[in-house]
């Protein structure tokens, strides 16, 4: 049983059996004033996580204390997530599980699992209700690079003021030699989404020379190339065609504006005939990813490289990562090109953008690194499959339908160790928790007690 919420206080007092099923002991009158927040490692991937008060809407944000409603819990209660008070006193629960016999309530305490951010928190009380968890994922984490004005640079007056260059060469020589360092560093595989045409008033059209020699350096460098498709949702399709006739785009991004199944009935022709991926936007109300139509992909961009990565930024990352392994990190070139603020500036985007990639996504570099054509096809074998498994003493049995040449699974296991596999392949992600990759429609997972000593993290029996 989850409680997505905790119910009014008075409520609470008024009903016994209530705060008996939720692990509750006693209900203070007040709020607890809280200026941090403790994730304990065991619900979500990425371990355990202390977050302070600039991590929680960052250093331009609210940075003051915050109230909470809170309880003192039960004994047999286990706390995942808690407030830090402010003086020093006593923590307030934020999420934690109740015990009674077989059974595991599990409640919220403020609006943490709400949209899709609370896919991996609904996996990780799956598991801790149960002996094992195996589930499917994705297995993608992708970098973009939206509105990518290489072939049609514009703002020259703005660019000569704060870089002494023109567009061009800001780009080629800071934007472009940052962005490689990066991917390079944190392993990760980009896909470039082109803005061919900026203004399509002008009648000038993008320059040819620039546009194949910036596709010649993105194949140097193993980059995919898309199309960013303007909020007008025109396209010079001659151009395109007549340019790069032999290259076969596969993806298009979707800016605010340019979607309402505008795509669906776009005449796409040539280089764009094969489109098999739309990226959008992040909403959290939205799914991930699923069929935009019946032959086409929808992708959700679910980070802005540019921000600031704040505590919620973070837990919607290690949520979906426990849920899916999947992530979408994007930088927009408009914000370089069009900057709004001093903070704008490539020096300063630049640092946020490796500080979050090299940083906070480093925890997941066991997960493959793909392209969005890549993680197109992994999305498609996903959305496809139909798996049952069981667990016969030792040994767990995995059954796929659907199944074409490999998927990819989470294996969660309590104080166990995987002992052999058949049928797939397998890495250790973390203490407990395995990546396994199925070859074969048919797996067998042996697993017994871990042999080596098990470091005793007492947080694992947290009591109130």
């Amino acid at each position: 049983m989850i409680f997505c919420g905790l119910p009014d206080r008075q409520q609470l007092r008024q009903h016994t059996q209530l705060k008996k099923l939720m692990g509750i002991r006693e209900i203070p009158p007040d709020d607890i004033r809280v200026e941090g927040i403790h994730l304990y490692a065991g619900l979500l991937l990425g371990g355990e996580k202390l977050y302070k008060q600039d991590d929680l809407w960052g250093k331009t944000g609210q940075n003051k204390e915050f109230g909470v409603p809170w309880c003192r819990l039960a004994s047999g209660t286990k706390t995942y997530m808690a407030g830090i008070s402010a003086k020093k006193e006593e923590a307030a629960a934020l999420i934690w599980r109740n015990s009674i016999g077989e059974a595991r309530v599990f409640i919220v305490n403020g609006d943490y699992i709400y949209g899709n951010v609370g896919i991996g928190f609904l996996e990780g009380m799956m598991y801790e209700a149960d002996s094992y968890a195996l589930y499917p994922i994705i297995n993608a984490q992708n970098l973009v690079v939206l509105n990518d004005p290489a072939p049609a640079c514009g703002n020259e007056e703005e660019m000569m003021r704060l870089y002494s260059r023109t567009p061009q060469a800001v780009f080629q020589d800071l934007v472009w030699p940052g962005l490689f360092v990066t991917m390079e560093k944190s392993k990760k595989k980009m896909t470039c989404m082109l803005e061919p045409q900026q203004n399509h008033t002008d009648h000038a059209g993008p320059d040819s020379n620039r546009l194949v020699s910036h596709m010649k350096l993105l194949q140097e460098r193993f980059v995919e190339a898309g199309i960013s498709e303007s909020i007008t949702g025109k396209y010079d399709y001659d151009y395109i065609n007549k340019v790069l006739p032999d290259y076969e785009f596969l993806s298009v991004y979707q800016g605010a504006g340019a979607g309402n199944g505008h795509t669906e009935q776009m005449p796409y022709g040539g280089t764009l005939s094969n489109v098999r991926t739309i990226l959008t936007d992040y909403d959290h109300a939205d799914l991930l990813v699923g069929y935009y139509n019946q032959n086409i992909i929808k992708q959700l961009i679910t980070h802005n490289g540019w921000n600031e990565h704040t505590f919620y930024d973070d837990l919607r990352l290690n949520s979906m990562e426990t849920a899916l392994g999947y992530s979408c990190i994007a930088v927009d070139m408009n914000r370089i090109l069009y900057p709004q603020s001093e903070d704008d500036t490539w020096e300063k985007l630049y640092d946020v953008f490796s500080g979050n990639v090299n940083t906070y996504w480093k925890d997941y570099e066991s997960f493959a690194a793909t392209t969005l054509a890549e993680s197109d096809l992994r999305i498609r074998r996903f959305l496809a499959l139909r798996d049952t498994h069981e667990r016969d003493g030792d040994v767990i049995h995995l059954e796929l339908e659907n199944f074409d040449s490999e998927a990819f699974f989470l294996l969660c296991l309590h104080g166990e160790t995987v002992k052999d596999v058949q049928g797939a392949q397998y890495e250790r992600l973390v203490q407990g928790d395995w990546l396994v990759q199925a070859t074969q429609d048919h797996v067998t997972i042996t697993v017994g007690e871990e042999t080596k000593p098990i470091f005793y993290d007492n947080s694992a029996d947290r009591q109130e």
